[in-house]
């Protein structure tokens, strides 16, 4: 086989980088479905949030809703698979850039988004609360500034990806809002997270999908960083 016929059969970075926004996805959701089925007591979704499954002890706590037991056996799969989630995200956003225009700003934001859900991952709430809690402000941050600066900068190439980046952008905006007063015992603790914090999986397969379409010229260009 001739060396242009591999090199022309072979997947091409927006190829890769939509798979792996993909299986972000599946792997995000995935493996919440597979470690809330080992739990010993009961998961209430309104009330526990998504880091209680990584828990490395059985406790209970007071908690906004009241007292919460958590006891999650497969915490080890779920903390390894959130540290691989987001490196697939952040190497994901790397491999679409060029294909969407993204600026070094909203690749950055990927960034900060995937070393917060890693730090999250390596740091389980009942280990530190305070660093659990502080790591992740990056993750959360960094999820709305990929989704703002993505749908300002993707209108020109894609207005799918544009106008449901602005979409999830308002769903995790309002869902942070919505966070802070459910912490103040205002609120599903459980629900009001999810949307903060997992919205943006929604766009990362519709980025992802969307990327597949034919590309348009300049798809291979360097993204600019003087945009925003």
């Amino acid at each position: 086989m001739k060396t242009g016929t591999l090199l022309a059969s072979a997947p091409s970075r927006v190829q890769i980088g939509s798979l792996l926004w993909v299986i972000a996805f599946v792997l995000n959701f995935g493996l919440q479905l597979i470690v809330v089925q080992a739990w010993p007591v009961p998961y209430l979704i309104a009330d526990h949030t998504v880091s209680d499954l990584g828990y490395t002890a059985c406790v209970e706590e007071a908690r906004p809703g009241g007292v919460l037991e958590t006891c999650s056996p497969l915490h080890a799969l779920f903390n390894i698979g959130g540290v691989a989630q987001y490196l697939i995200v952040g190497a994901g956003a790397m491999l679409l850039a060029r294909r969407y225009r993204w600026s070094r700003a909203t690749i950055a934001a990927a960034l900060v988004m995937t070393a917060g859900g890693i730090g999250v991952s390596v740091v389980p709430g009942n280990v530190s609360i305070t660093a659990h809690t502080l790591l992740a402000v990056p993750l959360f941050l960094g999820g709305l500034a990929l989704l703002l600066f993505a749908a300002r900068q993707s209108r020109g190439v894609s207005p799918l990806v544009s106008v449901s980046a602005a979409a999830v952008a308002g769903a995790t905006l309002a869902g942070m809002v919505w966070l802070g007063f459910s912490l103040a015992g205002h609120g599903p603790v459980g629900w009001s997270e999810r949307l903060a914090a997992e919205s943006i999986y929604v766009w990362f397969v519709i980025a992802g999908i969307a990327a597949l379409r034919s590309p348009r010229e300049g798809d291979d260009s360097t993204p600019q960083a003087s945009r925003a």
